[in-house]
Formats: structure tokens, sequence, C-alpha cells
């Protein structure tokens, strides 16, 4: 079973104010980076550490899938103010363990209904 758990706030904002041409592109990011957070989840999260540590080491881990839904979605605003003040908020920790955070807690509650399934999927 596969788990897909990462849901963006920015996605819902993109969807209402994106040219249709710029959309898929974001989409398409998203979908790599959840695809790298899925694969990279049961690597990290050593089932000791607080989740919101483990968010931040997924992120660091998928660093390269991240920056790319940055520059995607800084194609669909509309000026350099906008686009400064997403990567800036983009780089803080805060901003990396929530969008990670849904992705470990999806597979913490995973192991626990599948104790016997190997971590990785």
């Amino acid at each position: 079973m596969k788990f897909r758990f990462l849901i963006l706030t920015m996605v819902v904002l993109t969807a209402e104010s994106a040219n249709a041409e710029l959309a898929p592109q974001l989409m398409d990011a998203l979908k790599v980076e959840n695809a790298c957070a899925s694969a990279m989840v049961p690597t990290v999260d050593d089932g000791v550490s607080d989740a919101g540590t483990v968010a931040i080491a997924l992120s660091l881990r998928c660093a390269k899938e991240y920056q790319a839904v940055t520059e995607a979605f800084k194609t669909t605003l509309e000026n350099d103010t906008q686009r400064n003040m997403l990567a800036h908020q983009r780089m803080s920790n805060d901003q990396r363990e929530q969008e990670f955070l849904t992705v470990v807690m999806g597979y913490r509650q995973w192991k626990k209904t599948h104790p016997d399934q190997p971590s990785k999927q």
C-alpha cells in the first residue's frame, strides 16, 4: 500500500490563481516531491525521534524536490515581491516541517496498523 499524504495549502491557492499552463508544472513538481518523501520516510524515521525532527530530516533528503516545488510555485505568482516572499517563507524550518509532517504522521499511522509489513514502500 502506497501512502501519499502530502497535502499543501498552496495547491489550493495555486488552483485558484495560477495560469492554466503553469498549474500542471506545479502539480508535477508536487508529485515528484511527494514520491521522494514517501520513499525516504522509512529510511529517516527511527520511530523514536519526534515527528517534527523527522519531518525536517525528510525535507533535507528531498531538498532538490522541495526546491523544484518552490520554483514551480514562484512561476504562478504575479510579481517579484510575491516570489521573494514565497522563497523566504519556504526556506524556514517551520515551513519545511509543516510540509513534510503529514507524510511522517501518515507513515507512523500506517506502521501502527501494519506492524508486520516491511518498512519500505
